[in-house]
């Protein structure tokens, strides 16, 4: 049996299949995140939707360079060490790109 594991970063989303008899490692893959581009100094966005493009993608990638089928995975593990905000609307949409960590574009605000 395997087990699937995932991470979702700030830079990026990883994925590692593991042989759970012998803790070999069986394949790793790993597909970045963009961040925002031309934004003023301070802010820090991404898009989330690429967040889950990227898992999906990277378990893609893992699972096919591992060898293993689906039901072969016997556990899935998820971290997602993102702190930011993620506006969504009624209908769950993104509403529009997450502030992450680090942005500090409402400082001024926060200060008055």
């Amino acid at each position: 049996m395997q087990f699937l594991g995932i991470e979702i970063g700030h830079g990026g989303t990883r994925a590692v299949v593991l042989d759970l008899e012998t803790a070999a490692i069986r394949a790793e893959a790993w597909v970045p995140h963009d961040w925002i581009e031309g934004l003023p100094a301070g802010y820090r966005e991404q898009n989330p939707a690429q967040w889950l493009d990227a898992v999906d993608r990277a378990v893609r990638q893992c699972l096919g360079a591992s060898g293993a089928r689906k039901d072969e995975v016997a556990a899935i593990g998820v971290a997602g060490p993102l702190r930011g905000l993620v506006l969504l609307d009624e209908a769950n949409r993104i509403v529009r790109p997450a502030k992450l960590a680090g942005d500090i574009s409402v400082k001024r605000q926060a200060d008055e």
